[in-house]
């Protein structure tokens, strides 16, 4: 067996840490934060809405399909629709959705897995349409710091990959192991 080393997952730094997403972007850079208020700004003035909910209100084929395509750019097949929809409904109230609508269609989601510490954003995926004048991945990602907040665990984990952006908005890195045989 041997131990490797593997991409990390990043956290939101909580000791004292942010007691709200602006607290959070008052830390990050200028440019960085001016953009993240103006997505969120144009986002809420079409009327985009964000809902966090247990997968039995919020889980739809939809969410199922983005998360797999999003996966499937790094590895096909990740999480298989059917298995990945039966172990989050499995999970219940351990589990909720956070899903990001403009006009009744899914523009970006994530799957939050729940413990007593932590709020982990665990995949999840966006759309972007060519007519938005604003991102859907960045209003998801504040979505998810107001969400994860609101739960008022401990720690905020937001999964693997998008270094650039993550550590760019502050989260930092934690480093994860996998044993190969």
């Amino acid at each position: 067996l041997e131990l490797q080393e593997t991409t990390p997952r990043y956290r939101l730094p909580r000791d004292p840490g942010p007691a709200s997403v602006d607290d959070h972007l008052a830390g990050v850079g200028r440019s960085s934060r001016r953009t993240m208020r103006l997505y969120r700004r144009r986002a809420a003035d079409a009327g985009a809405v964000v809902r966090f909910d247990t997968p039995d209100r919020a889980l739809r084929r939809d969410v199922l399909d983005l998360c797999l395509a999003t996966a499937d750019k790094h590895a096909p097949g990740y999480y298989p629709p059917d298995e990945l929809e039966a172990l989050l409904r499995a999970l219940g109230e351990d589990c909720r959705i956070l899903r990001l609508e403009l006009d009744g269609t899914l523009l970006a989601a994530s799957i939050c897995l729940l413990d007593r510490r932590s709020a982990h954003f665990w995949a999840g995926g966006s759309l972007y349409p060519d007519e938005l004048n604003w991102s859907p991945q960045y209003v998801l990602f504040a979505a998810e710091m107001e969400a994860g907040l609101g739960t008022g665990r401990p720690v905020l984990e937001f999964g693997r990959r998008n270094d650039e952006f993550k550590t760019r908005y502050g989260l930092r890195p934690v480093r994860l192991g996998r044993v190969v045989g």
